[in-house]
């Protein structure tokens, strides 16, 4: 519990507040995502979406971590 909260706290402090996740593997999906999203006209962060890797502290703490704090995946 203690090292995901750090992960999200030190990496990506917004995503506390995003109403959901968009999880992937690796920092490309992470910038492809935004990329792709930004070419399309959505706006990630306006909307409440952030996107979240999980290579460095795995899956199922950050779900765990996510349900807890009533973001959707």
């Amino acid at each position: 519990g203690r090292r995901i909260a750090f992960h999200i706290r030190f990496n990506r402090p917004s995503s506390l507040f995003a109403r959901c996740w968009l999880l992937v593997e690796g920092e490309t999906e992470v910038w492809l995502l935004n990329e792709l999203a930004r070419q399309c006209g959505y706006h990630f962060e306006a909307e409440g979406v952030r996107v979240i890797e999980f290579a460095q502290c795995g899956l199922k703490p950050l779900l765990r971590f996510a349900r807890r704090m009533g973001i959707e995946w």
